[in-house]
């Protein structure tokens, strides 16, 4: 079952039990450094904070062991459909949202309908009238807001420093606390 990302807990990689992180690979003193800084006020790529590549090679290895983690909810056949309804939504342009639900990564046409709903097409209403969405179990809602959050830190991997240049970390920040706390509470313990 996949964790809500609600409750993060400290976010902190090397508060893990046992040295849970350490058996992974992971160098939790630098991680730490990275999202501490990443969250600090003012803080800019390229005045505060520069990416190398061994930072880069972290951000790899906490992507695979979140989707590793992940795995077994893509084979559950309400992500299937929910997948499905994403691919003809979104070739139709019929599903648009520059947003997302509060403190998660989940777009706002993704609806949460509950641990029974179903996954189907749905209206709802917001600011702008009624727009189209998509309803689905709250297993798949947290399963879309972890592996949106990996596929987030995923484009730190890909993105140069000179690309990055003056833009906000932060969202980098929340996402390695986030990370860091999925990590903690789905591992197994050492």
């Amino acid at each position: 079952m996949v964790d809500t990302p609600h409750n993060p807990g400290s976010g902190d990689p090397s508060a893990a039990p046992n040295g849970g992180e350490a058996s992974l690979g992971l160098d939790t003193a630098r991680l730490n450094a990275i999202m501490h800084t990443a969250l600090e006020p003012g803080v800019l790529f390229g005045r505060g904070l520069d990416l190398t590549d061994a930072d880069r090679d972290q951000f790899g290895r906490i992507v695979d062991i979140v989707e590793s983690t992940l795995a077994p909810g893509y084979e559950d056949p309400a992500w299937k459909e929910y997948e499905a309804l994403v691919e003809e939504g979104s070739a139709k342009g019929a599903i648009l949202s520059l947003t997302t639900h509060e403190g998660t990564n989940v777009n706002t046409w993704c609806v949460d309908g509950g641990a029974d709903a179903e996954v189907k097409k749905i209206k709802r209403e917001t600011e702008d009238g009624i727009q189209n969405g998509i309803q689905v179990p709250s297993r798949i809602f947290y399963l879309v807001h972890w592996h949106e959050t990996a596929q987030n830190l995923n484009r730190y991997i890909t993105h140069s420093n000179e690309t990055l240049r003056h833009t906000s970390p932060a969202h980098l920040g929340t996402d390695l606390r986030r990370l860091a706390s999925f990590v903690k509470r789905t591992r197994p313990q050492d």
